[in-house]
C-alpha cells in the first residue's frame, strides 16, 4: 500500500499536498460554518477541478508530455492507474470528511439548525449529507476528466464553473427531501462509471505514449 501512495504522491508537489490535504478542507469548513453545507458541496467541485490543473492537467490531450518518463520504466502503466484511482478515491475521502465535520460543526454551534434537524428527523439529515457527498463527488471527477481534455488553465476554470453549477442546479431536483437517498445513489453509481472511464482512459494514453 506504501508503494501505492508514493506512486500518487510522486506527481504531487509539497504546496500542493500542503493545500488540498490541509488548507483547503479547513477553508472549507469555515465556510461551511458561515453559509451551510450546501455551499460547500457547491465549492468543492470548482475546487477539485481547478487543482487539478497542477497536478493531471492536459494528461488527456493528444500532445501531453506528463507521460514521457513513465516510457522509461516497465511499470509505467500501473504507476499511472495506481496514481489517477488514488486520486479519485481522494477526492471521495474529502468529501466524505469535510462535509460530515461541517454538519456535526453546524449543529454544535446553530441552535436553529439543530432544531431543524430535530424537525425533518435524523435519517432526513444523513440523506441530505449523503446526497450532498455524493452529488459533489460525482461532479468533481466529471469535471476533472473533461478537464484533462485541455491543456490550458481556462480550460480547467471552466469546467470548474460548470462543476459548480451543476451541483447547485442539484438542489433544485423534483422531491430532493423525499428521494434525497435515492439521488445520492444514482450520483454514487455514475460516479464510479466516470472513474472507470477516467481510469480506462489514462490506460490507453499511457499504452499509446509507448509507440510515439
Amino acid at each position: 500500500m506504501t508503494k501505492k501512495i508514493k506512486s500518487y504522491l510522486v506527481f504531487t508537489s509539497f504546496l500542493y499536498r500542503l493545500v488540498m490535504f490541509l488548507l483547503i478542507p479547513v477553508a472549507l469548513t469555515v465556510i461551511g460554518l458561515q453559509f451551510g453545507i450546501p455551499m460547500v458541496a457547491a465549492l468543492i467541485p470548482l475546487v477539485e477541478i481547478v487543482s487539478d490543473y497542477r497536478l493531471f492537467g492536459g494528461i488527456q490531450t493528444k500532445e501531453a508530455v506528463k507521460l514521457d518518463f513513465l516510457n522509461t520504466s516497465g511499470n509505467g502503466r500501473a504507476i499511472m492507474k495506481t496514481a489517477i484511482s488514488l486520486d479519485i478515491f481522494r477526492k471521495l475521502v474529502s468529501v466524505v470528511v469535510i462535509l460530515p465535520i461541517c454538519f456535526l460543526l453546524i449543529l454544535l454551534t446553530s441552535a436553529e439548525q439543530s432544531s431543524d434537524v430535530v424537525s425533518f428527523g435524523s435519517d432526513t439529515a444523513v440523506s441530505f449529507l449523503c446526497f450532498a457527498a455524493a452529488s459533489c463527488w460525482f461532479f468533481s471527477v466529471l469535471g476533472t476528466y473533461m478537464g484533462r481534455f485541455g491543456s490550458q488553465f481556462w480550460f480547467s476554470l471552466l469546467m470548474g464553473y460548470l462543476g459548480t453549477i451543476l451541483e447547485v442546479f442539484c438542489w433544485f431536483l423534483p422531491n430532493l427531501l423525499r428521494y434525497a437517498l435515492l439521488y445520492a445513489t444514482g450520483f454514487m453509481v455514475l460516479g464510479i462509471w466516470v472513474s472507470i472511464l477516467a481510469v480506462k482512459t489514462i490506460l490507453k494514453k499511457v499504452e499509446g505514449s509507448y509507440y510515439d
